[in-house]
C-alpha cells in the first residue's frame, strides 16, 4: 500500500517532532551530520578528526540505540495490551456512569422537579390560608353539607378531601391525646380522670373550626384554626422543629388547664363538704 505525499509528510513530521523532544541520541547523530555537511572545501585537519571522533562516537550509541528500540519492540508484542484493556474496562465503567446519570437526570427533570413545582404551589395555597388577608371562606367551599367538587382536588390549592375527618377519628386523636397527658405525670391520677372526649363532644357542636358535613363528616377550617396565631408565631418561614415545639407547648399548656381545673373542682368539693358541715352545726 503507497501511502500519498500528505501521509508521508505527517510521518516526517511526527518522527522529527519526536526525535526532537524525546531522543537525545538521535538528535546528537543528526547535530554531527549537520555538522560534516556544513564542511568547507579545505576544512582544517584537526575539524575533521573531531567531526571523525564524534561520528564513530554517535554510530556505537545509535547501534545501540536501534537494538534497544528493536528488543523493546520485541517485548512488548510477546506482553499483552493490558493498558488496553483496562481503558477498555474503563470506558465501559463510564459508560455505565453516564447511563445512571442520564437516569438521574430525567427522574430529576420528570419527576422530582414537578413534584416540587407542586409542593411550592401547594405550600403557598397553604400559605395563603393561614394568612387572614387571603384565607378563603370555608363557607363558600361547602353547600349542602359536601366539599364543592371544584375544591376536592387540584395541585394549585389544598386538597379538601384531606381535611375531612370522621367522628370517630378525632375521638381516636383525642383519645390518643387524654392517654399522653396522662403519661406525662403518671402519679396524678386525676388527669386520667378528665372526660378528654366529653370536652370534643362540647367542640365540635360548638366550635368553629371543625364544620360539621353530613353525616358523622367534619371540615377542618384551616384560616379559623390559625385566625388567633400572630403573623409573628407561625408563617412560611416556619420550620418543622418550630411546629413540633409549638405542639409540645399546646400539650403543656392542656396539662395545666386540666390540673388546675381538677385543683377547682378539689377546692370547690372541699368548701361544699365545710358548708354541710356548717349547716349541721346551725341546726
Amino acid at each position: 500500500m503507497s501511502l500519498t505525499f500528505k501521509q508521508q509528510e505527517l510521518i516526517d513530521e511526527t518522527i522529527s517532532t519526536f526525535i526532537h523532544n524525546y531522543d537525545r541520541i538521535a538528535q546528537s547523530y543528526l547535530a554531527v551530520r549537520q555538522s560534516i555537511l556544513s564542511l568547507e572545501d579545505s576544512p582544517e585537519s584537526h575539524k575533521v578528526k573531531q567531526l571523525q571522533y564524534e561520528l564513530v562516537k554517535c554510530k556505537e550509541l545509535y547501534t545501540i540505540h536501534i537494538e534497544n528500540l528493536l528488543l523493546r519492540k520485541d517485548q512488548i508484542s510477546k506482553v499483552p495490551f493490558t493498558h488496553t484493556v483496562d481503558l477498555n474496562e474503563k470506558v465501559s465503567q463510564l459508560q455505565g456512569e453516564k447511563i445512571q446519570l442520564n437516569r438521574e437526570i430525567e427522574n430529576l427533570t420528570k419527576v422530582q422537579k414537578p413534584l416540587l413545582d407542586d409542593m411550592r404551589v401547594l405550600l403557598k395555597s397553604f400559605n395563603d390560608a393561614l394568612d387572614k388577608r387571603t384565607a378563603k371562606k370555608f363557607p363558600i367551599l361547602t353547600r349542602n353539607g359536601r366539599v364543592q367538587e371544584q375544591y376536592q382536588t387540584g395541585k394549585s390549592s389544598i386538597d379538601l378531601s384531606q381535611l375531612e375527618f370522621e367522628e370517630s377519628e378525632l375521638k381516636e386523636v383525642f383519645k390518643e391525646i387524654q392517654e399522653r397527658l396522662a403519661s406525662r405525670d403518671e402519679q396524678n391520677a386525676n388527669i386520667s380522670q378528665v372526660k378528654v372526649l366529653g370536652h370534643l363532644n362540647e367542640y365540635l357542636e360548638n366550635g368553629r373550626t371543625l364544620k360539621r358535613l353530613e353525616g358523622s363528616k367534619y371540615l377542618y377550617d384551616v384560616s379559623a384554626a390559625t385566625g388567633k396565631i400572630s403573623d409573628k408565631t407561625i408563617g412560611s418561614n416556619t420550620t418543622v422543629a418550630e411546629y413540633d415545639q409549638m405542639i409540645e407547648d399546646v400539650e403543656n399548656s392542656i396539662k395545666e388547664l386540666i390540673q388546675s381545673g381538677v385543683e377547682t373542682r378539689e377546692r370547690w368539693s372541699s368548701n361544699a363538704q365545710k358548708l354541710d358541715l356548717i349547716k349541721e352545726a346551725v341546726q
